[in-house]
Protein backbone atom coordinates (compact mmCIF):
# COMPACT_ATOMS: atom_id res chain seq x y z
CA UNK A 1 0.00 0.00 0.00
CA UNK A 2 3.14 2.14 0.76
CA UNK A 3 4.80 1.99 -2.84
CA UNK A 4 1.82 2.64 -4.16
CA UNK A 5 1.17 6.37 -2.39
CA UNK A 6 4.95 6.60 -3.48
CA UNK A 7 3.98 5.56 -7.37
CA UNK A 8 0.83 8.01 -7.23
CA UNK A 9 2.92 10.87 -4.87
CA UNK A 10 5.55 10.07 -7.83
CA UNK A 11 3.45 10.37 -11.44
CA UNK A 12 1.77 13.32 -9.76
CA UNK A 13 4.83 15.23 -9.21
CA UNK A 14 5.84 14.14 -12.83
CA UNK A 15 2.94 15.80 -14.42
CA UNK A 16 3.12 18.41 -11.95
CA UNK A 17 6.69 19.31 -13.47
CA UNK A 18 6.05 18.25 -17.22
CA UNK A 19 2.87 21.02 -16.54
CA UNK A 20 5.02 23.98 -15.02
CA UNK A 21 7.60 22.91 -17.81
CA UNK A 22 5.41 23.07 -20.38
CA UNK A 23 3.71 26.84 -19.15
CA UNK A 24 7.56 27.75 -18.63
CA UNK A 25 8.27 27.04 -22.32
CA UNK A 26 5.31 28.36 -23.29
CA UNK A 27 5.77 31.64 -21.61
CA UNK A 28 9.20 31.91 -22.82
CA UNK A 29 8.29 31.06 -26.34
CA UNK A 30 5.98 33.59 -26.40
CA UNK A 31 7.95 36.22 -24.86
CA UNK A 32 10.84 35.28 -27.62
CA UNK A 33 7.99 35.81 -29.89
CA UNK A 34 7.54 39.12 -28.86
CA UNK A 35 11.25 40.04 -28.81
CA UNK A 36 11.65 39.01 -32.30
CA UNK A 37 8.53 41.07 -33.29
CA UNK A 38 9.74 43.82 -31.65
CA UNK A 39 13.72 43.69 -32.57
CA UNK A 40 12.21 43.29 -36.48
CA UNK A 41 9.80 46.02 -35.99
CA UNK A 42 12.73 48.26 -34.69
CA UNK A 43 14.66 47.27 -37.33
CA UNK A 44 12.37 48.23 -39.53
CA UNK A 45 11.97 51.82 -38.19
CA UNK A 46 15.60 52.31 -37.89
CA UNK A 47 15.80 51.55 -41.21
CA UNK A 48 12.85 53.29 -42.57
CA UNK A 49 14.78 56.72 -39.90
CA UNK A 50 17.70 56.59 -41.91
CA UNK A 51 15.72 56.42 -45.38
CA UNK A 52 14.10 59.22 -44.21
CA UNK A 53 17.12 61.28 -42.95
CA UNK A 54 19.37 60.63 -46.02
CA UNK A 55 16.54 61.81 -48.00
CA UNK A 56 16.24 64.91 -45.39
CA UNK A 57 19.64 65.53 -46.13
CA UNK A 58 19.97 64.67 -49.54
CA UNK A 59 22.11 62.05 -49.03
CA UNK A 60 21.55 59.80 -51.95
CA UNK A 61 20.97 62.57 -53.79
CA UNK A 62 24.82 63.78 -53.61
CA UNK A 63 26.00 60.08 -53.83
CA UNK A 64 24.34 60.09 -56.86
CA UNK A 65 25.87 63.46 -58.48
CA UNK A 66 29.72 61.45 -58.73
CA UNK A 67 28.94 59.94 -61.74
CA UNK A 68 25.39 62.09 -62.89
CA UNK A 69 24.72 65.82 -62.80
CA UNK A 70 21.50 66.73 -61.34
CA UNK A 71 18.21 66.97 -63.53
CA UNK A 72 17.06 70.41 -61.52
CA UNK A 73 17.63 72.45 -58.15
CA UNK A 74 15.53 73.85 -55.75
CA UNK A 75 16.77 77.75 -57.15
CA UNK A 76 15.85 76.82 -60.53
CA UNK A 77 12.47 75.17 -59.38
CA UNK A 78 12.05 78.43 -57.65
CA UNK A 79 12.66 80.21 -60.59
CA UNK A 80 10.73 79.17 -62.81
CA UNK A 81 7.73 79.04 -60.33
CA UNK A 82 8.52 83.08 -60.20
CA UNK A 83 8.75 83.57 -63.53
CA UNK A 84 5.37 81.69 -64.27
CA UNK A 85 3.52 83.39 -61.45
CA UNK A 86 4.91 86.41 -62.94
CA UNK A 87 3.64 85.52 -66.49
CA UNK A 88 0.26 83.97 -65.36
CA UNK A 89 -0.43 87.77 -63.48
CA UNK A 90 0.16 89.40 -66.97
CA UNK A 91 -2.01 87.35 -68.56
CA UNK A 92 0.32 84.68 -70.46
CA UNK A 93 0.16 81.04 -69.89
CA UNK A 94 4.09 80.11 -70.28
CA UNK A 95 5.66 77.15 -71.33
CA UNK A 96 7.74 75.51 -68.97
CA UNK A 97 10.86 74.55 -70.75
CA UNK A 98 11.02 78.37 -71.71
CA UNK A 99 11.49 79.99 -68.50
CA UNK A 100 14.79 78.77 -67.65
CA UNK A 101 17.69 78.70 -69.66
CA UNK A 102 20.69 76.08 -68.43
CA UNK A 103 23.01 74.35 -70.32
CA UNK A 104 25.93 72.32 -68.67
CA UNK A 105 29.71 72.23 -69.75
CA UNK A 106 32.15 70.04 -68.18
CA UNK A 107 35.40 71.45 -65.75
CA UNK A 108 37.82 70.10 -68.52
CA UNK A 109 35.84 72.62 -70.79
CA UNK A 110 36.24 75.72 -68.73
CA UNK A 111 39.08 77.57 -69.24
CA UNK A 112 41.54 77.20 -66.08
CA UNK A 113 41.63 81.57 -66.16
CA UNK A 114 38.01 81.32 -65.37
CA UNK A 115 38.08 78.51 -62.58
CA UNK A 116 40.54 80.66 -60.82
CA UNK A 117 38.83 83.81 -61.17
CA UNK A 118 35.98 81.82 -59.71
CA UNK A 119 37.81 80.87 -56.39
CA UNK A 120 39.58 84.20 -56.22
CA UNK A 121 36.58 86.02 -56.42
CA UNK A 122 34.08 83.29 -54.30
CA UNK A 123 36.77 81.37 -52.27
CA UNK A 124 40.15 81.68 -51.83
CA UNK A 125 40.56 78.89 -49.17
CA UNK A 126 38.27 76.27 -51.40
CA UNK A 127 40.91 73.35 -51.67
CA UNK A 128 41.80 74.33 -48.02
CA UNK A 129 38.86 74.13 -46.04
CA UNK A 130 36.81 71.36 -45.52
CA UNK A 131 33.51 73.00 -46.26
CA UNK A 132 33.32 75.83 -43.41
CA UNK A 133 35.86 78.06 -43.48
CA UNK A 134 36.20 79.00 -39.76
CA UNK A 135 38.48 82.15 -40.05
CA UNK A 136 35.82 83.50 -41.86
CA UNK A 137 33.45 82.63 -40.09
CA UNK A 138 35.12 84.74 -37.15
CA UNK A 139 35.90 87.73 -38.91
CA UNK A 140 32.20 88.33 -40.19
CA UNK A 141 31.28 87.65 -36.56
CA UNK A 142 33.31 90.51 -35.51
CA UNK A 143 32.55 92.60 -38.43
CA UNK A 144 28.81 92.13 -38.03
CA UNK A 145 29.03 93.39 -34.47
CA UNK A 146 30.96 96.12 -35.46
CA UNK A 147 28.06 97.30 -38.22
CA UNK A 148 25.50 96.33 -35.84
CA UNK A 149 23.45 94.20 -38.49
CA UNK A 150 24.27 91.08 -40.59
CA UNK A 151 26.26 92.93 -43.19
CA UNK A 152 27.76 89.56 -44.42
CA UNK A 153 28.02 85.92 -43.49
CA UNK A 154 30.78 83.11 -44.58
CA UNK A 155 29.53 81.35 -46.84
CA UNK A 156 32.11 78.62 -49.16
CA UNK A 157 31.64 77.31 -52.29
CA UNK A 158 30.35 74.56 -51.06
CA UNK A 159 27.88 75.96 -48.65
CA UNK A 160 26.87 78.19 -51.72
CA UNK A 161 26.58 74.56 -53.85
CA UNK A 162 24.28 73.17 -50.89
CA UNK A 163 22.29 75.76 -50.65
CA UNK A 164 21.30 76.25 -54.41
CA UNK A 165 20.97 72.24 -55.00
CA UNK A 166 18.77 71.81 -52.69
CA UNK A 167 17.48 74.30 -50.18
CA UNK A 168 15.06 77.35 -50.24
CA UNK A 169 15.74 80.77 -49.19
CA UNK A 170 14.57 80.57 -45.99
CA UNK A 171 16.65 81.35 -43.04
CA UNK A 172 15.42 79.11 -40.44
CA UNK A 173 17.31 77.55 -37.82
CA UNK A 174 16.57 73.58 -39.55
CA UNK A 175 17.32 75.21 -42.87
CA UNK A 176 20.87 76.40 -41.92
CA UNK A 177 20.83 72.57 -39.81
CA UNK A 178 20.31 70.71 -43.40
CA UNK A 179 22.76 73.38 -45.27
CA UNK A 180 25.48 72.09 -42.78
CA UNK A 181 25.16 68.59 -43.33
CA UNK A 182 24.76 68.58 -46.82
CA UNK A 183 27.48 70.60 -47.35
CA UNK A 184 29.27 67.77 -45.04
CA UNK A 185 28.07 65.35 -47.59
CA UNK A 186 29.09 67.25 -50.40
CA UNK A 187 32.85 67.01 -49.21
CA UNK A 188 32.18 63.55 -47.94
CA UNK A 189 31.09 62.32 -51.36
CA UNK A 190 32.61 65.00 -54.25
CA UNK A 191 36.16 66.01 -54.97
CA UNK A 192 37.10 69.52 -54.95
CA UNK A 193 36.50 69.54 -58.77
CA UNK A 194 33.43 68.05 -58.93
CA UNK A 195 32.19 70.86 -56.48
CA UNK A 196 33.68 73.52 -58.68
CA UNK A 197 32.31 71.87 -61.50
CA UNK A 198 29.19 71.65 -60.21
CA UNK A 199 28.60 75.31 -58.92
CA UNK A 200 30.12 76.86 -62.30
CA UNK A 201 26.83 75.24 -63.63
CA UNK A 202 24.14 75.49 -61.20
CA UNK A 203 25.15 79.05 -60.13
CA UNK A 204 22.26 82.05 -61.13
CA UNK A 205 23.54 85.03 -63.58
CA UNK A 206 20.73 86.40 -64.63
CA UNK A 207 16.99 86.22 -64.59
CA UNK A 208 16.51 82.41 -65.89
CA UNK A 209 19.98 82.33 -66.52
CA UNK A 210 21.68 79.19 -64.77
CA UNK A 211 25.54 77.96 -65.44
CA UNK A 212 28.76 79.54 -67.11
CA UNK A 213 27.77 78.32 -70.41
CA UNK A 214 24.26 79.87 -70.68
CA UNK A 215 25.60 82.89 -68.91
CA UNK A 216 28.50 83.49 -71.39
CA UNK A 217 25.76 83.16 -74.46
CA UNK A 218 23.16 84.93 -72.79
CA UNK A 219 25.12 88.02 -72.23
CA UNK A 220 27.86 87.82 -75.10
CA UNK A 221 26.93 85.53 -77.96
CA UNK A 222 30.53 83.21 -77.30
CA UNK A 223 31.31 79.65 -75.61
CA UNK A 224 33.35 80.29 -72.23
CA UNK A 225 36.57 78.66 -74.47
CA UNK A 226 35.85 82.23 -75.73
CA UNK A 227 36.33 84.58 -73.21
CA UNK A 228 39.00 87.06 -72.95
CA UNK A 229 39.69 87.76 -69.59
CA UNK A 230 38.18 90.63 -68.84
CA UNK A 231 35.00 89.31 -69.72
CA UNK A 232 35.30 86.22 -67.93
CA UNK A 233 35.68 88.52 -64.73
CA UNK A 234 32.96 90.49 -65.85
CA UNK A 235 30.99 86.64 -65.69
CA UNK A 236 32.18 86.02 -62.68
CA UNK A 237 31.70 88.83 -60.46
CA UNK A 238 27.62 89.07 -61.54
CA UNK A 239 27.61 85.99 -58.57
CA UNK A 240 26.93 87.98 -55.79
CA UNK A 241 23.71 89.47 -56.81
CA UNK A 242 22.71 88.14 -60.25
CA UNK A 243 19.01 89.53 -60.18
CA UNK A 244 20.27 93.27 -59.49
CA UNK A 245 23.80 93.65 -61.52
CA UNK A 246 24.41 93.66 -65.09
CA UNK A 247 27.99 94.45 -66.18
CA UNK A 248 26.72 96.23 -69.32
CA UNK A 249 24.73 98.52 -66.94
CA UNK A 250 27.35 98.38 -63.89
CA UNK A 251 26.31 99.96 -60.81
CA UNK A 252 28.46 101.24 -58.52
CA UNK A 253 28.08 98.24 -55.93
CA UNK A 254 29.22 95.75 -59.10
CA UNK A 255 32.24 98.10 -59.96
CA UNK A 256 33.81 98.05 -56.72
CA UNK A 257 33.17 94.12 -56.52
CA UNK A 258 34.90 94.30 -60.02
CA UNK A 259 37.87 96.27 -59.27
CA UNK A 260 38.66 94.27 -56.08
CA UNK A 261 38.22 90.71 -57.96
CA UNK A 262 41.19 92.20 -60.60
CA UNK A 263 43.06 93.57 -57.98
CA UNK A 264 42.87 90.17 -56.27
CA UNK A 265 43.20 88.40 -59.94
CA UNK A 266 46.65 90.21 -60.62
CA UNK A 267 47.95 89.57 -56.65
CA UNK A 268 47.81 85.78 -58.02
CA UNK A 269 49.00 85.84 -60.77
CA UNK A 270 52.18 87.95 -59.35
CA UNK A 271 51.98 84.98 -56.90
CA UNK A 272 51.97 82.76 -59.43
CA UNK A 273 54.93 84.02 -61.19
CA UNK A 274 57.36 83.09 -57.99
CA UNK A 275 56.06 79.70 -58.28
CA UNK A 276 57.65 76.55 -59.78
CA UNK A 277 54.46 75.23 -62.25
CA UNK A 278 56.23 72.36 -63.10
CA UNK A 279 55.93 71.20 -59.04
CA UNK A 280 53.15 69.15 -57.84
CA UNK A 281 49.87 71.16 -56.55
CA UNK A 282 52.11 74.78 -57.14
CA UNK A 283 48.07 76.52 -57.60
CA UNK A 284 47.09 75.68 -54.20
CA UNK A 285 50.31 76.80 -52.89
CA UNK A 286 49.17 79.79 -54.57
CA UNK A 287 45.99 80.17 -53.43
CA UNK A 288 46.98 79.33 -50.12
CA UNK A 289 49.29 82.06 -50.51
CA UNK A 290 46.88 84.48 -51.57
CA UNK A 291 44.17 83.25 -48.95
CA UNK A 292 47.16 84.29 -46.11
CA UNK A 293 47.48 87.70 -47.78
CA UNK A 294 43.88 88.50 -48.27
CA UNK A 295 43.13 87.17 -44.20
CA UNK A 296 46.38 89.94 -43.23
CA UNK A 297 44.60 92.49 -45.45
CA UNK A 298 41.39 91.80 -43.93
CA UNK A 299 41.90 91.81 -40.24
CA UNK A 300 44.39 94.80 -40.19
CA UNK A 301 41.55 96.70 -42.59
CA UNK A 302 39.04 95.97 -39.68
CA UNK A 303 40.86 97.16 -37.00
CA UNK A 304 41.75 100.41 -39.03
CA UNK A 305 38.05 100.73 -39.89
CA UNK A 306 36.96 100.15 -36.17
CA UNK A 307 39.25 103.14 -35.25
CA UNK A 308 37.27 105.42 -37.84
CA UNK A 309 33.69 107.54 -38.05
CA UNK A 310 30.92 105.61 -39.56
CA UNK A 311 29.14 105.91 -42.83
CA UNK A 312 26.65 104.40 -45.09
CA UNK A 313 27.03 103.32 -48.52
CA UNK A 314 25.55 101.60 -51.51
CA UNK A 315 26.89 98.10 -51.32
CA UNK A 316 23.58 95.93 -50.96
CA UNK A 317 23.81 92.70 -52.86
CA UNK A 318 20.71 90.45 -53.44
CA UNK A 319 21.02 88.91 -49.64
CA UNK A 320 18.36 86.84 -50.02
CA UNK A 321 19.31 84.73 -52.71
CA UNK A 322 20.82 81.14 -51.02
CA UNK A 323 24.00 81.45 -52.83
CA UNK A 324 24.26 85.28 -51.65
CA UNK A 325 26.16 84.62 -48.53
CA UNK A 326 29.55 86.82 -48.14
CA UNK A 327 32.61 85.98 -50.11
CA UNK A 328 34.89 84.11 -48.25
CA UNK A 329 37.44 85.32 -50.15
CA UNK A 330 39.14 87.38 -47.18
CA UNK A 331 38.19 90.47 -48.76
CA UNK A 332 35.64 92.30 -45.98
CA UNK A 333 32.14 93.83 -46.34
CA UNK A 334 31.74 97.54 -47.01
CA UNK A 335 29.12 98.59 -44.91
CA UNK A 336 30.66 101.40 -42.68
CA UNK A 337 32.17 99.93 -39.86
CA UNK A 338 33.67 97.27 -42.12
CA UNK A 339 37.42 97.38 -44.07
CA UNK A 340 35.81 99.29 -47.65
CA UNK A 341 37.70 97.03 -49.95
CA UNK A 342 34.89 94.63 -49.40
CA UNK A 343 33.83 91.85 -52.42
CA UNK A 344 30.06 92.17 -51.03
CA UNK A 345 27.54 92.13 -48.45
CA UNK A 346 25.92 88.87 -47.54
CA UNK A 347 24.08 87.25 -45.09
CA UNK A 348 23.82 83.92 -42.96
Amino acid sequence: MGTLRKLNWMRVLTVTAHAAWLTVRGLWLTLWTIYQIALGVALIGLVWGVLRVGEYFSIWDIRDLRRENPKTTAFIDSERGRLSDSLRTKGIIPKPDSLISWAWIPLDSIPKSIQEITLIAEDAKFFEHQGFDLEQIEYAIVANHQSGKKARGASTITQQLAKNLYLSKDKEMSRKLREAVITLALEHYLTKERILELYLNVAQFDEGVFGLRTASRHYLNKEPTQLTQDEAINLICLLPSPSKWNFKRPNSAYLQHKRLVQKNFALFKGMALDEDSTSFGWQNQVFTKLAEQLTDDRWKGLRTKAMQPTSDDSLNTDADRGQNSDSPNGNPASNGKVPHHSTRLRTF
